[in-house]
């Protein structure tokens, strides 16, 4: 009822907004797009228990190179799609099974942080002179506002220009920080390099964002290539992981 246009006054025709009606709206034409654009959202959680998808902004079409969605079949199971139609640019040709996929990921990620190539590319990128120099601006920035704030406590400056000098160093630190962020991400990793087993061992005990963050600190990303014609298993070989180090 909530999604029908009739309620903002218009017709539909197969879901489609159609033309104007004669009888009057009840909601504005905006509120009745703002709705069926929710209830129409294939992310949109429907049921009382919550879909875990691990690969999220991981997985990407081997075709078109979107990133594949979550969108469960209507039995329930759990997939990763390239979306394609309103509000998506995919093509629409590639989708696979979360559960194996994500199993087999997983797996590469484990054997891949016991890899004596990876241990010491976390090495090397431990001493990252852009890191350095994200974390230096950082620094600088702190100082800078410890400055400021010591300034207007010994009342040599005033509250407004205290206010106008904060503005740019905060803004400052900001980007210095999320671009040491992006530098040095393999931070959540600590502990675990070359002891992916350790890992295993307590990964159920992770929240999602705490996987979701180790894996991609591992992985850039998975093309998934289309499946085979007639092949109903899963197929590893679809899969090409590009790795961070």
């Amino acid at each position: 009822m909530l999604g029908s246009a009739r309620i903002a006054g218009q017709r539909e025709h197969k879901g489609e907004i159609v033309a104007k009606a004669e009888w009057k709206a009840i909601i504005s034409k905006t509120d009745s797009a703002t709705i069926r654009a929710k209830l129409g959202d294939p992310e949109r959680r429907t049921n009382k228990r919550a879909r875990r998808y691990l690969l999220t902004r991981l997985l990407q079409c081997g075709l078109c190179g979107e990133y594949l969605v979550s969108r469960p079949r209507a039995d329930g199971e759990r997939r990763y799609v390239c979306a394609s139609g309103p509000g998506f640019s995919g093509c629409g040709h590639v989708f696979v099974t979360a559960d194996p996929v994500e199993a087999w990921v997983l797996d590469a990620c484990f054997y891949r942080l016991d890899s004596p190539e990876f241990v010491a590319a976390i090495a090397g990128a431990a001493d990252d002179p852009e890191s350095e120099r994200w974390q230096q601006e950082a620094d600088d920035a702190d100082a800078q506002l410890q400055e400021l704030a010591a300034a207007y406590a010994a009342r040599e400056i005033g509250m407004p220009e205290w206010r106008t000098a904060r503005v740019p160093i905060e803004q400052r630190r900001t980007h210095a920080r999320k671009q040491l962020a992006k530098a040095t991400r393999t931070t959540v990793l600590d502990g675990f390099v070359g002891n992916g087993g350790a890992l295993r061992a307590g990964w159920d005990s992770l929240d999602l964002t705490r996987q979701n963050a180790i894996v991609a600190a591992i992985v850039d990303h998975v093309t998934v290539a289309p499946g085979r014609r007639g092949y109903n298993r899963f197929d590893e070989s679809r899969l090409r992981p590009f790795w961070r180090l």
